[in-house]
Order: C-alpha cells, then structure tokens, then sequence
C-alpha cells in the first residue's frame, strides 16, 4: 500500500508539472503580447488578453489545489480561522475578469473554522455556478429583449 501511494504521489506530481508547463507557456506569451503590443491594442483586445492570463492563472491555480487536496486525503485536516466573506470577494474578483456582465452581491459572512483549501473550493465552484448561469440569463434576457421587446 505504502509504494502504490509513492507511486500515485510521483504521478500526481508528474501530471500537474506537465499540465501546466503549457499554462506558463500560454500566460507568458500571452503577457509578452499585451507588453509588445499595448499601444496598438483597442479595450476588447486587451481584456481578451486579460481573460487569457487570468484563465490561465485560474487553471494555474486548479492543479495546485488538486495537487493538495491530493496530499490533503492522506494527511489531517489544516484547519484554520477564515474570514469567508474576504475569500468570497477574492473568488468573485478570479471570476470578474472571465464574466464582465455579472454583478457579485456578498453579504456579510461569518468567520469559520475550516480546511481553507477545501472552503476555497467549494466558494469556487458555487461562484463559478452562479456566474455561468447568471450569464446565460443575461443573454437570453438580451435575446428576448432584441427579437420581442420583452425582459427576463
């Protein structure tokens, strides 16, 4: 059991080291576009830039938290006091950038005692839910609006 968890823990780490060499390839050549080009670039085209630095970053991101909720499962839990509401405007401003048409609301939340990893991911996966869906609304409620005069 011990070498087949040494063998999982070298391929988890192969796997992530291969997924995001690409990522730091894209981000770079991306950035390096942004910096050569900024002067010849209209807002569209430089917040497209920005998506894709910012997708790659989130990705970026991703793997590492998978790469240590890996290692987490074997390990004991981290458990430290966070400020959810702080984490919830962090996770909205990753996602801000990706979907420009959504407003993020965050009430006030309390402080918890929790796995910060994990609770960053499951923030992460209800804010990414929200936006998705809060997108579509907004276009169909565009669509609706253009083709029948009418609002969603």
């Amino acid at each position: 059991l011990e070498g087949a968890v040494k063998n999982l823990e070298a391929f988890s780490y192969s796997v992530s080291h291969d997924l995001r060499a690409p990522l730091r390839t894209i981000s770079g050549y991306a950035e390096m576009l942004g910096e050569s080009l900024a002067a010849g670039l209209n807002d569209e085209d430089r917040q497209m830039l920005e998506r894709i630095i910012a997708g790659a970053r989130k990705m970026d991101r991703l793997i590492l938290d998978i790469l240590e909720y890996s290692r987490t499962e074997r390990l004991k839990r981290k458990d430290s006091l966070i400020d959810m509401s702080s984490m919830a405007n962090q996770v909205a401003q990753e996602y801000a950038a990706t979907y420009p048409g959504v407003t993020f609301i965050i009430s006030d939340l309390p402080q918890v005692s929790a796995d910060q990893t994990m609770v960053r991911q499951i923030l992460a996966n209800l804010i990414g839910n929200a936006c998705k869906f809060s997108a579509k609304l907004n276009v169909a409620s565009k669509i609706c609006a253009e083709r029948f005069g009418c609002s969603i």
